[in-house]
């Protein structure tokens, strides 16, 4: 789910002073602009704190929707493969990589990491991908390939709505307040 804010409260306050229309809208384009542009790498600072992701991987599966009120904060729902976003590497003991920062480097022993060359599975030219034989006693196939938590999962949980609503709340606050005294 999205982090959404809405700006109706700040619109109507704005409204109720002696602003004509077009100071209005210009406080409030400006105000929109500005939270969506500070919403971003907030969020990319935050995920990277709890997560091991690579920022430009974050960067790139964050959008920002503005709408005339309202912005919002959309994380990608595509699983991050574990060599590509979590720094798998491959080892003698298998594939190690780590998700959260906190629960360090884990290592899955019967794990391989290999560039896909076949058309017919879809997994052709992007890149290196964690592997794990898909069942027992299987010579080569059938692969499945390792994924861990996607951008919009790291977005979801619930204290980090919480962080991403204090700090939009006073992003907030804090530009209205300078616009207003532009006036």
């Amino acid at each position: 789910m999205p982090a959404r804010f809405d700006v109706t409260a700040v619109i109507s306050a704005a409204g109720r002073l002696s602003a004509t229309s077009e100071q209005f809208d210009r406080v409030r384009q400006r105000t929109l602009a500005t939270l969506a542009r500070r919403l971003k790498p907030e969020a990319i600072r935050d995920i990277r704190q709890e997560y091991a992701m690579d920022a430009p991987l974050v960067r790139n599966r964050l959008s920002i929707r503005v709408s005339a009120n309202a912005v919002e904060l959309v994380g990608d729902r595509t699983p991050i493969g574990i060599a590509q976003g979590y720094r798998g590497r491959q080892t003698k003991q298998g594939v190690v990589f780590t998700v959260r920062r906190a629960d360090g480097p884990q290592r899955l022993r019967h794990a391989f990491i290999a560039s896909p060359t076949r058309a017919s599975n879809g997994w052709q030219g992007t890149g290196a991908q964690a592997f794990e034989r898909a069942g027992r006693g299987a010579p080569r196939f059938p692969l499945d390939r390792l994924f861990s938590a996607s951008v919009a999962d790291a977005l979801g949980t619930d204290a980090r709505r919480a962080h991403m609503r204090e700090f939009g709340q006073k992003i907030l606050s804090a530009e209205i307040k300078r616009q207003l005294k532009l006036l």
